[in-house]
């Protein structure tokens, strides 16, 4: 938002642990990493989060295939890009934070 020219502070208001950018905010987050390793293991995957451009390259993927395994990680995937964008929105605009424990 600061090359908007908007005038803010780059700090992640989840962690208040590093400068939000899209990495950060959706992996190396702490508040984040939970929400991944807790989708991950749900899924069955024994691996850590491997950050934004190999999820990313996953989920592509696995978007092109049919089985059932595939269409999951695709929809998990999105969930969590999803609830933890709505999570830093509610914290920005409204003050208001949830425990990642609460999407796992």
């Amino acid at each position: 938002m600061q090359n908007w020219g908007l005038n803010c502070s780059d700090d992640c208001v989840l962690c208040s642990g590093g400068k939000e950018s899209a990495e950060h905010l959706f992996f190396a987050c702490s508040f984040s990493a939970t929400i991944w390793q807790a989708v991950l293991k749900k899924l069955g995957i024994h691996r850590r989060s491997a950050g934004l451009a190999y999820e990313l390259g996953e989920a592509a993927k696995a978007s092109k295939k049919t089985g059932c395994i595939a269409k999951l990680y695709v929809m998990c995937f999105t969930e969590a890009i999803y609830s933890i964008w709505l999570m830093r929105n509610s914290v920005v605009f409204k003050n208001h934070v949830k425990s990642s424990e609460y999407f796992c």
